[in-house]
């Protein structure tokens, strides 16, 4: 869990006109939402490692949706 938020944070958002506050208050929103979502393990894994993977791969998608939805893309 703390590998996935450690890649969400690391990653660079970019918009084109956006203030660092504006980047900012996105970027911890939609962490908040993708962690929200994902705190549930999928009742189709046995737990363990694999639904950590799992749970890792949905919140990191759902973060990258989330900022893509606001008009963010990454940056290099």
């Amino acid at each position: 869990r703390d590998g996935a938020r450690t890649l969400g944070q690391a990653r660079v958002w970019v918009k084109p006109g956006a203030a660092a506050q504006e980047i900012e208050r996105a970027r911890a929103e939609c962490e908040f939402q993708s962690a929200a979502a994902t705190q549930q393990n999928d009742s189709t894994l046995r737990g363990g490692l694999a639904a950590e993977i799992d749970r890792g791969m949905r919140r990191n998608e759902l973060m990258t949706l989330c900022m893509r939805s606001r008009g963010f893309t990454r940056g290099a």
